[in-house]
């Protein structure tokens, strides 16, 4: 919230802390501001606390979501103080939050399969539906987790195999959640609002060129149906065809890279994109 008296002295820092222990006390707050001198004043602190009326719901509601309480989270958005809780005027919450911090559990915890899918299902529809809405809050919820799908097999814990290979998420479990994501932004785009269009588009060409890599990766792999193939760095770091091809060339996997090249995702390359790559080859791959 906005403290007029910090905008009229000079402010040299602020330190805040707990009001109180407790749910009830999760939106209050002390600060401990600390005054720089003036010509006409010395230095000087003072202690302020904030409490804001209803606020403690939005606390509740955010601290069910970092503990992973989400039925309790839930209950709270129907409950008979949901008015307050979504109406009050220093914080915001939207039910597509709610769907965010489920999914992102769901890929925490090995990501969509058979026994989740239902639960995945539920909550990408309610992020679609919070999107359409063309809530701020429902868009910014289905982007982040979008970004949470693309940066998956990035984050996902390691295991190890009992040959001693790395696992961790495979190719086609990649490749699928990138479709689902793509879907579910389509499917909100059909109703969102003009002013949230855009936002939406950019995201649905970022999720599309990385799915396209993982097709390409998978056809160039000429893997058989049913391979286990676990995505390590660099390449499930690929955003694009383009991009995986200058990882395959740093990486010496020419045979791959020409595979890539002659496919139906070698068209995106450019003569400069080929050139460029080998320019940058380490010393220690062969060419």
């Amino acid at each position: 919230p906005h403290d007029p008296t910090l905008t009229q002295f000079s402010v040299q820092s602020i330190d805040i802390t707990s009001a109180c222990k407790g749910d009830e006390c999760a939106y209050a707050f002390r600060y401990l501001v600390n005054y720089g001198s003036t010509p006409t004043s010395s230095s000087s602190r003072e202690c302020k606390e904030f409490r804001c009326k209803d606020s403690h719901l939005v606390g509740r509601f955010r601290l069910f979501l970092a503990k992973g309480d989400f039925d309790m989270a839930d209950s709270l958005l129907t409950s008979s103080d949901a008015k307050s809780l979504t109406l009050t005027k220093y914080a915001f919450v939207h039910a597509s939050e709610v769907a965010l911090w489920r999914f992102r559990e769901i890929l925490s915890k090995g990501g969509i399969s058979n026994e989740n899918i239902s639960a995945a299902k539920e909550c990408l529809h309610r992020l679609k539906v919070g999107a359409a809405s063309g809530s701020t809050i429902g868009v910014r919820s289905l982007l982040d987790a979008s970004a949470d799908v693309s940066t998956w097999p990035i984050k996902a814990p390691m295991e190890q195999s009992t040959v001693g290979t790395m696992l961790g998420v495979t190719m086609e479990q990649f490749r699928i959640a990138l479709s689902v994501m793509l879907t579910t932004i389509e499917g909100a785009m059909k109703s969102a609002s003009s002013d949230k269009i855009h936002l939406l588009e950019e995201e649905k060409k970022k999720i599309g060129l990385r799915t396209s890599a993982m097709k390409c990766l998978e056809t160039i792999l000429q893997s058989e149906k049913g391979d286990n193939i676990y995505l390590l760095p660099p390449f499930s770091e690929a955003t694009s065809p383009a991009h995986l091809f200058q990882i395959l060339i740093a990486q010496g996997a020419f045979v791959l890279a020409e595979r890539l090249r002659q496919s139906e995702w070698g068209k995106s390359l450019t003569p400069e994109l080929a050139a460029s790559s080998i320019m940058e080859l380490q010393p220690t791959i062969d060419p």
